[in-house]
């Protein structure tokens, strides 16, 4: 709908309500005094008066009711229950890095959706933009580009107030956890990662120490690297080889490649110092690029 065939609209309603209002006035009906031979005729007939102000008032809130309706049309994305403000946590905290509010595609898509350039906006008019983020996070800051954010059905992006523990937004993958050995993520990060028992090092070094390092492998856990228990009893060409390929950049160069090495969840960051939204009486709206309202999320009274 046009925005000229909407106020044509709401000016017809609002002829209709003087129309009642007139309507209303010439029926009224006014009482004669208690002396009058006609009383119980004028109680009848304000009863019936009651009875079409009563139907007028219904009639009006019902009007009323329905150009609430069209602005909340007029209002809302094409977007609309497509993407949704899921939660939001971390509102009374006064740590940016512990606020953040989850975003979440609608399973039943039918296609991707771009959100970057999109706003999340407060009561009070504090907001903050979706940027872009890398998608694939590579070993070596200097090779990551940024792109745009783009949830395909089911994905989730959560968006921080605060700022990233790699200095990017990112999209998570399966080599990811093992950065949680260094940084802390809010909300805490699934550690997934290949477990090195079964990546198949077949290539050790090919030495007298060769098996002392493959039993070695088989005591890793997934997503941590080798530097513990008794590792500095290792030959140097079994700890090269460890160093080497049990981090991030090893999972990467063996994993990036694989169909499932992306998870279904970005994480972004809004590098704030600091917190944006209220824990109580609160109305967070998500908009898209041309200020149309996809999401709402109200967080009543905190206890």
């Amino acid at each position: 709908m046009s925005k000229d065939e909407f106020l044509l609209i709401l000016v017809v309603i609002v002829l209709i309500i003087f129309s009642l209002a007139a309507y209303k006035n010439k029926n009224f009906i006014s009482f004669p005094s208690v002396t009058s031979p006609v009383t119980i005729q004028s109680s009848n007939s304000s009863r019936t008066s009651i009875k079409k102000e009563t139907t007028i008032q219904e009639k009006i809130e019902t009007i009323s009711e329905g150009i609430a309706e069209l602005q909340e049309a007029q209002e809302s994305s094409v977007f609309k229950d497509m993407i949704m403000i899921s939660s939001v946590s971390g509102a009374s905290s006064t740590d940016p890095k512990r606020e953040y509010i989850t975003l979440t595609a609608n399973k039943n898509n039918k296609n991707p959706i771009d959100i970057t350039g999109w706003k999340l906006i407060n009561t009070t008019g504090k907001s903050i933009i979706v940027g872009t983020a890398v998608e694939t996070y590579q070993p070596g800051s200097y090779r990551n580009t940024a792109s745009h954010v783009v949830l395909k059905p089911g994905d989730k992006a959560i968006i921080a107030t605060g700022g990233s523990p790699i200095l990017y937004s990112f999209r998570i993958n399966k080599c990811l956890g093992y950065f949680t050995e260094d940084v802390t993520f809010i909300p805490s990060m699934k550690t997934s990662c290949p477990a090195p028992r079964d990546e198949g090092f077949y290539l050790a070094p090919t030495s007298l120490e060769n098996d002392e390092c493959m039993e070695y492998i088989q005591t890793l856990s997934s997503c941590r690297r080798p530097y513990r228990n008794n590792y500095n009893d290792l030959s140097q060409a079994c700890r090269s080889f460890l160093s080497k390929n049990i981090n991030y950049n090893g999972c990467f160069y063996k994993h990036s490649s694989d169909s499932d090495f992306y998870e279904n969840e970005w994480r972004l960051f809004a590098g704030r110092n600091k917190s944006l939204w209220k824990d109580s009486r609160e109305e967070i709206k998500l908009l898209d690029t041309i200020g149309k309202t996809v999401s709402k999320y109200r967080i009543s009274y905190s206890y």
